[in-house]
């Protein structure tokens, strides 16, 4: 205490000196700026002396333990650098890995190579020959943890590239009406019930190759497009969708639409998917035209249905000169028979022989079945009426329950699609003959 009383006066009678010095200084100084100089520089040395003072009495202070002793900056940053080589040295060991498998109660360990992983080959090539650096290699290289208990998590990654391709699909619109498939056509047209009435329905956005039109031959593929219709559509219900940007009804008097399915995909779009159709513009771009054009190039590029150059190679040709009408048209010969199959109940009626496409002059015939010895009319009604062509008169269904009728179209019957409809016993069954 004493020593800290001596140096304070010392410097107190220094102070003093000086202060006396400057002030006589001052006042011999003759010009103002003279006498500025002068009182800064004397300034700036009290201001100095004070610090010394002050740095002196803290000295003797912490000398003679009055005041408490200061710790370096780097002392303190050390500490935490040497404790944490133990904790990265200790965590990435396969013991740690054994301990998480048998032991519920320590996982804390297996988390922490995850945070300190990069730090192994820095903080052991330090203290250790290369004998040890080669060691954490090892740690580094054990993300097994997610191989051994967790291998299950990288499994969901493959679904999620098949569901980008699912999700380029278009989404079924809300509040769309609903209709039940009476009878497929061919691949692109289908007749639906629709408030108690048949409807025809053709497909906007896609042609499928020919297989009813009578003034073409049964085109390559035609049979393979009408059986994969058959397979996604018959005896299900459907919505149907209108396109504002093209006609409600094509010149046959057909309606345009888009028929979704029950389990939300276009069935427009999956014939041009799968390769049973091609894209088809009209006149004007219609609502799906993108997603339609691009299911295209993919089905071309990968050579699916007609595409595959052992079928028709992307070729609009008759069925006869397709190399691989052999090997693809066994199964959709099958596909036509099922319309025949059904036995009607006794007293009902089945169509199994719808006219399809007839032109003007030309033979038009239909076929059902129904109870045998049942009595049997037909009505087909033109846009002028009833049709009273020779051959519409009532008959009586043979011994097996089948009867049929054929006539001839007029010359002068508006095209259109006209209802044909057959009434056996007080039950009555619907067809439709177009006209062209």
């Amino acid at each position: 205490m004493a020593t800290i009383q001596r140096i304070l006066t010392a410097l107190w009678s220094a102070l003093m000196r000086a202060l006396q010095f400057w002030a006589r200084d001052i006042a011999r100084r003759k010009t103002l700026t003279g006498k500025a100089l002068s009182g800064c520089l004397g300034l700036f040395v009290i201001l100095c002396a004070c610090s010394t003072m002050l740095a002196a009495v803290q000295g003797a202070g912490e000398a003679v333990g009055l005041l408490p002793t200061r710790t370096p900056a780097a002392a303190t940053t050390a500490r935490p650098t040497a404790t944490a080589t133990p904790l990265v040295a200790a965590a990435p060991t396969d013991q740690t890995l054994a301990t998480t498998a048998a032991a519920p109660t320590t996982p804390p360990p297996t988390i922490a190579p995850a945070t300190a992983a990069p730090a192994p080959p820095t903080e052991a090539s330090a203290p250790a020959p290369p004998a040890e650096t080669t060691a954490p290699a090892q740690p580094i290289a054990i993300n097994r943890p997610a191989a051994s208990p967790l291998a299950a998590p990288p499994a969901p990654q493959a679904p999620s590239s098949s569901q980008a391709v699912a999700g380029d699909a278009p989404t079924q619109p809300e509040g769309m009406p609903s209709a039940a498939v009476a009878r497929v056509v061919d691949g692109d047209t289908v007749d639906v019930s629709l408030d108690g009435q048949t409807v025809r329905v053709r497909l906007i956005g896609i042609d499928t190759p020919e297989t009813v039109d009578p003034r073409k031959p049964v085109e390559c593929f035609g049979r393979e497009a009408s059986a994969k219709a058959h397979e996604l559509l018959d005896g299900q219900t459907v919505f149907l969708e209108d396109d504002p940007s093209q006609d409600s009804v094509d010149r046959y008097g057909r309606a345009l639409r888009y028929v979704w399915m029950a389990d939300g995909r276009l069935f427009n779009l999956e014939m041009v998917a799968q390769g049973y159709a091609f894209e088809y513009t009209y006149n004007l771009p219609y609502k799906y035209q993108a997603s339609f054009k691009q299911a295209e190039r993919d089905a071309r590029e990968q050579g699916r249905g007609l595409w595959a150059p052992s079928a028709c190679n992307g070729e609009h040709r008759p069925a006869v000169e397709s190399p691989g009408t052999v090997a693809t048209s066994a199964p959709p010969t099958a596909a036509p028979a099922p319309p025949a199959q059904p036995t009607a109940p006794s007293g009902g009626v089945t169509i199994t022989r719808a006219p399809g496409t007839v032109r003007r002059g030309a033979t038009a015939t239909v076929a059902a079945r129904t109870a045998p010895g049942a009595q049997c009319s037909i009505v087909v009604r033109y846009k002028s009426g009833p049709s009273k062509a020779q051959g519409l008169g009532p008959k009586i269904a043979d011994a097996n329950g089948n009867v049929s009728w054929s006539w001839k179209v007029g010359t002068n019957t508006t095209p259109g699609a006209w209802p044909v409809t057959i009434t056996c016993g007080g039950s009555s069954a619907s067809t439709e003959v177009v006209v062209p």
